[in-house]
């Protein structure tokens, strides 16, 4: 169980990680509005059985036999502590704790209790976090034993309806979660709490951090905390997933028993959308602490939220996928170099909060490192701004990103229960579909070919602006290191704008890369060590080779 500050950027490194966020991960919309096939709403993965609740809860149920004889299960509640009132900050954290302290039918620990004794385990079995817009509570069960699938669903209802909030066992409670505020209290957290309000200047986002304030954690009343379990955990804020090795039809069964059985909300209060307004210029934040352990510059171009359901919104993240790619390894080429400006660095476009999404460059750089760093940074960005990529760069972020998508077709077989069900608890909380892997491979395979330089180029205008920008830096707190001021921060951007940079250009290779192919040797001997599937071979020269045949990954030798 864990408070957890989930800012969702989906970071682009390449084409593996494309393919595979974009399945299920939240997605950019066009600047235009689509027409026409463009304008085709995405489907949904056929795979998944999708419905609704008479009571208005949404369930999704897909058979999946990876790991075999488990099931994956989540109950996802569209509420989290940017819901919070002022007197309940940090309380719907501590919903989801007190949902193991005892319900309705389990008094106490009994859930705690009746999920080790059938072999789950906290941490990778049985788990739970509070997010600033969501709470999910996940287990992992069998599905040999017909009883213990039948209690997963029955415990998943009990935490949606009847958590009890017994006031002895949320003394018991209370000092864990205060204990819990205080441990996460580390050099990160700590700098993070200083520069999330900057970033969320003039939004409830930044007064609302799940682990929540340690005075209302010492002094809430139970009436609060159960105030904010009856607002907002009602059916028309909640899905349950459930994913694995099951009859679909036995498992749609169980859900509309249990989570079927808790009332309608009558005049439920709505569920407000929490902006994060526009802002002018750059706003600067500069952290230091006494543990932190590395020197970090994070800036990011705050932008609204857009949404991924249509074919063309899947096309633009697509192209701003790419966008991504050839970024990064432009970053990747300058930490080759002696004496680079970073350690690593990256870029990224993805959601920030529900109501806001970003595109941010980052990179971690040594002590006093600050401003070299935000130069390499502001330099690169202002290069692809007034030259753009080259038409090579794209065509290996296309080759890259056609082969991502083939390796993940061919490994789809393998595909954990719990990659699907987080997927579809993304899906339900963003309102976005969760393509199929095979859609993904034939859109992906269309597209590619027709995604030209000028509108991954334009990108850079698009993002990298003098608006919505936040400048974040977080460094050790400790002899010799300086931090600079804002002021000279921000005469970077200006510096940098205004410096005579020039366009990015690459060698290309000529000639092989071996003159001539070596005279081949042979196998002058072959054993099997068949206790471990092992072919052992000689080769003339005196190496040996041991080979072993697996079907842990299709189309890979390592």
């Amino acid at each position: 169980m864990r408070s957890e500050i989930k800012l969702h950027f989906a970071l682009l490194f390449g084409a593996a990680s494309l393919a595979s966020v974009i399945a299920s991960a939240p997605s950019m919309a066009s600047a235009q509005q689509p027409t026409g096939a463009a304008a085709a709403p995405l489907p949904f993965d056929s795979a998944v059985e999708i419905g609704t609740l008479s009571n208005g809860m949404r369930y999704y149920i897909r058979e999946n036999h990876k790991p075999e004889k488990r099931a994956e299960l989540r109950l996802v509640v569209n509420a989290g502590s940017v819901l919070e009132d002022e007197d309940q900050r940090g309380l719907a954290h501590m919903v989801e704790h007190m949902a193991f302290r005892g319900t309705k039918r389990f008094a106490g620990n009994q859930i705690s209790s009746y999920l080790e004794s059938v072999g789950m385990r906290y941490g990778p079995d049985i788990n739970a976090f509070t997010s600033f817009d969501e709470t999910v509570y996940m287990i992992t069960i069998p599905t040999d034993t017909a009883a213990i699938v039948d209690k997963g669903f029955e415990i998943l209802a009990e935490w949606a309806h009847n958590v009890a909030f017994d006031p002895a066992q949320i003394e018991k409670e209370r000092p864990v979660v205060i204990e819990e505020w205080r441990l996460g209290q580390g050099a990160e957290n700590r700098m993070q709490n200083k520069w999330f309000p900057v970033l969320f200047t003039g939004s409830k986002y930044g007064e609302r951090i799940p682990i929540g304030l340690k005075s209302v954690l010492e002094t809430y009343k139970p009436a609060t905390l159960r105030r904010f379990y009856d607002t907002w955990y009602r059916p028309d804020l909640m899905a349950v997933v459930a994913v694995g090795d099951f009859d679909k039809r036995q498992i749609e069964g169980l859900i509309t028993r249990y989570l079927g059985a808790i009332p309608r909300a009558i005049s439920p209060k709505a569920r407000p959308l929490s902006p994060v307004p526009p802002q002018a210029g750059t706003l600067v934040s500069i952290n230091s602490d006494k543990e932190a352990t590395r020197s970090t510059i994070r800036l990011l171009y705050k932008q609204p939220k857009r949404f991924n359901t249509t074919s063309a919104t899947y096309r633009q993240h697509l192209v701003e996928g790419l966008f991504g790619s050839m970024l990064n390894d432009r970053f990747a080429e300058i930490t080759q170099k002696p004496n680079p400006p970073f350690i690593t660095a990256y870029a990224g476009q993805g959601d920030l909060v529900r109501s806001a999404e970003a595109f941010s460059l980052t990179a971690v750089v040594a002590d006093n490192g600050i401003r070299r760093g935000l130069n390499a940074l502001l330099t690169e960005g202002e290069r692809v701004k007034k030259f753009g990529f080259l038409q090579s760069e794209l065509d290996r972020a296309r080759k890259d990103t056609q082969r991502g998508i083939e390796q993940a077709y061919a490994e789809r077989d393998k595909t954990n229960s719990n990659v699907y069900a987080d997927a579809y608890s993304s899906a339900f909380l963003e309102s976005e579909p969760s393509t199929s892997i095979q859609y993904d491979l034939d859109a992906i395979t269309r597209l590619l070919p027709g995604i030209t330089l000028a509108e991954v180029n334009k990108l850079a205008g698009a993002w990298m602006t003098d608006k919505n920008r936040v400048l974040a830096t977080t460094s050790p707190d400790k002899a010799g290191i300086v931090n600079p001021a804002p002021g000279e921060l921000l005469l970077a951007f200006d510096a940098v704008k205004g410096a005579n940079i020039a366009a990015y250009s690459e060698t290309s290779l000529s000639g092989q890369l071996v003159d001539k192919d070596p005279t081949g040797g042979k196998v002058v001997s072959e054993r099997q060590i068949k206790e471990v599937g092992i072919t052992e071979w000689t080769l003339s020269n005196g190496v040996r080779v041991l080979l072993k045949p697996t079907d842990f990954n299709a189309d890979q030798i390592t």
